[in-house]
């Protein structure tokens, strides 16, 4: 379901007038930590933020960037 919601985020972002590269990366980022996990044994927190966060936080080993944050907050109310 996340990886739905990030290729639809993605696909509406491609076809806005002016596309935001920024954002496109920091889809593409996420899109890439994403493949770290076996989805048949984790559990993604998708409808809970704060978990969201600190899931993305982990599989990244760092502080989020403020894009990151804000695509996930996206990805939560999308």
């Amino acid at each position: 379901m996340i990886r739905a919601k990030l290729l639809l985020i993605q696909f509406d972002t491609l076809n806005k007038k002016q596309k935001d590269q920024k954002k496109l990366n920091t889809i593409l980022d996420l899109k890439k930590l994403l493949r770290q996990i076996d989805f048949n044994v984790e559990v993604v927190p998708l409808e809970d933020e704060d978990r969201l966060l600190n899931f993305f936080s982990s599989l990244k080993s760092n502080p989020l960037s403020i894009e990151e944050k804000a695509l996930i907050n996206e990805l939560v109310h999308y």
